[in-house]
């Protein structure tokens, strides 16, 4: 039961954006952890939860349809447009 669709990143240029963006976020995440245990840094895993945040917003970005809302957009004020 594919439902007509694959789970590989997509070679469009935005959502592949998005999709590097999440990686190298993620990648500063693990390496914000690891540094804040080694060196006992307060800062550190205080700028980690922090990274957390930005990492869980991408995730849900990337997770969301848009297409939708703008389509209805579009439709609602087709007749408007002069």
């Amino acid at each position: 039961m594919s439902g007509g669709h694959d789970h590989a990143i997509p070679d469009s240029g935005n959502e592949r954006a998005l999709w590097m963006v999440l990686g190298l976020t993620s990648i500063f995440l693990v390496t914000e952890v690891i540094a804040g245990i080694v060196f006992k840094s307060l800062a550190l895993l205080a700028d980690l939860a922090h990274m957390f945040t930005h990492v869980a917003a991408l995730a849900i970005c990337r997770g969301s349809d848009p297409a939708p809302s703008s389509h209805f957009f579009i439709q609602r004020m087709k007749g408007n447009i002069p």
